[in-house]
């Protein structure tokens, strides 16, 4: 990815990653990650200068980047079908999207503080979505605080 920096309106030097993920065949598809300045524990538990993500957003793509210093404080995953429809929608659309159940595993992965998941498809119903995810964080050991963003609610699951 390739980064700006953010000088005006931060408490710390703030940096914006941007980072290409795979959606659409043919077309740019971009995500960003918004990078703070601090004090990180190394491998040794001892601080040292370095970069906290302290907010994430991927769009609708799979290979999202984060950065390697701490855990996200908070990432907005687009997750648009639930992983039994992932196939069909992308032989019908042509078009790879991220799914409820592979959002939740990235952020389980990430060790996420807080993930919202939003751009879900109106094809279902809210106790789908939030079963869904409640699954996919119950398997993944998903230990942040996880929410869908479901029409103009904002649900928190589990």
């Amino acid at each position: 990815g390739s980064e700006m920096c953010i000088r005006d309106r931060t408490r710390r030097p703030t940096s914006v990653a941007v980072f290409e993920t795979a959606h659409t065949p043919g077309r740019l598809c971009l995500g960003f990650e918004v990078q703070e300045e601090r004090r990180v524990l190394d491998d040794d538990g001892q601080p040292v200068p370095g970069s906290a993500a302290t907010f994430f957003y991927s769009g609708d793509g799979f290979r999202a980047y984060h950065s390697s210093c701490g855990r996200v404080e908070l990432a907005v995953h687009e997750a648009t079908f639930l992983e039994r429809d992932a196939g069909e929608a992308a032989r019908r659309i042509g078009h790879r999207h991220c799914t409820i159940e592979s959002a939740v595993d990235w952020g389980a992965g990430e060790d996420v503080k807080t993930l919202i998941l939003c751009h879900v498809s109106d094809r279902y119903r809210l106790d789908e979505v939030v079963n869904a995810a409640a699954a996919a964080a119950n398997r993944s050991a998903f230990r942040g605080d996880l929410y869908i963003a479901y029409r103009s609610e904002l649900i928190r699951v589990g």
